[in-house]
């Protein structure tokens, strides 16, 4: 799954999983208040606060240091040397209307994404480090209706999306559809645990099923731990009333579309995903009431990058890439909920 529709889909599963941890809090329950209070109240900004992924606007940018790198294209080595990036992105997560139980939103992701090559060897000399250098730009659209309710006394929150991806504003490269549900399987005003799943049609993916495993405890120092599996754990500790030091690591893919390639033996429009993995430290100020800025860090992993046929899926693909692990670092600025 590429960050484009990763990101929009998993804010789309937690965001359910704060609701139930705002109702465990505060003593509500789904037949006592309606989802749009729910999402309105201090508890979703607390939850918020907590999980990036719930805030309705992150504007954020990364560098990622120079990394060796080794690229097989039809399982021959043909190139290696090191590349460093730099990133920005921007996350707009919009209630579009609510009613009774029911949600419609929207979500628009964009990332940018700079590569610059150093130090490059290759088998070819059609290939020089210039040629090799992009400026590559994804946008992701997501529209979401999302509906909680109770099944057999247990709370369940039921989603739908589709996501269409892009590199311009002139056609959809990719298209992708979701359903779910996730349970709640446990709450009380300190812990959750909830569990659910996925069906993600994907034309790139073979396994179009997902586990979505969710445990959130808050300990009596005010350590919260927070579990969203397939992608985050994280650790966050409250330094100050405003500041807050984090600790975790998430897994995120991304995807970049190059089209009209005129390299021989390489198809003429490709996709190019990749699956990374970010772990390190953090600072979060809260610097007004709905506006933070953060600062994190650490060591960045590339932990599979492969090129294919956009006609094909992943598993199908003619290069594949290996990256060494690098520090990166990272700062946000974000909105707290206030739709």
């Amino acid at each position: 799954m590429t960050t484009i529709a990763k990101t929009s889909v998993f804010s789309i599963f937690f965001a359910a999983l704060a609701i139930t941890r705002v109702q465990a809090q505060t003593g509500t329950t789904i037949d006592q208040t309606s989802v749009a209070d729910s999402l309105r109240n201090e508890g979703m900004t607390k939850a918020a606060i907590m999980n990036p992924l719930l805030r309705q606007i992150t504007m954020s940018g990364d560098y990622i240091s120079k990394s060796k790198f080794h690229t097989d294209v039809n399982g021959k080595q043909v190139l290696e040397g090191k590349m460093e990036q730099y990133r920005t992105a921007s996350l707009f997560n919009i209630p579009v209307v609510r009613w009774n139980k029911n949600t419609v939103g929207l979500s628009v992701l964009t990332l940018q994404q700079i590569a610059h090559f150093s130090e490059v060897n290759n088998a070819t000399t059609s290939l020089n480090k210039e040629q090799l250098n992009y400026n590559k730009l994804t946008v992701g659209v997501t529209a979401s209706f999302s509906r909680i309710d109770s099944l057999f006394g247990v709370p369940v929150y039921y989603t739908a999306a589709v996501t269409g991806t892009s590199s311009d504003v002139q056609s959809v490269k990719k298209m992708s559809y979701l359903a779910g549900a996730v349970f709640t399987l446990k709450q009380t005003r300190n812990t959750r645990v909830s569990l659910g799943g996925m069906l993600n049609i994907d034309p790139s993916l073979n396994i179009p099923f997902l586990p979505v495993i969710g445990y959130w405890h808050q300990f009596n120092n005010g350590l919260e731990i927070d579990i969203n599996l397939p992608s985050r754990l994280a650790l966050k500790q409250p330094l100050a009333r405003r500041l807050w030091l984090s600790a975790g690591t998430n897994i995120t893919g991304n995807i970049s579309f190059f089209n009209d390639q005129t390299y021989v033996g390489i198809p003429n429009n490709v996709n190019y995903s990749s699956m990374e993995l970010k772990t390190g430290l953090g600072l979060e100020y809260l610097i007004s009431k709905k506006i933070m800025i953060g600062i994190n860090g650490g060591i960045f992993s590339n932990l599979k990058s492969r090129a294919f046929d956009k006609d094909k899926k992943a598993t199908d693909y003619f290069m594949e890439s290996r990256f060494g692990a690098v520090p990166y670092a990272n700062l946000t600025v974000s909105v707290l909920p206030f739709l």
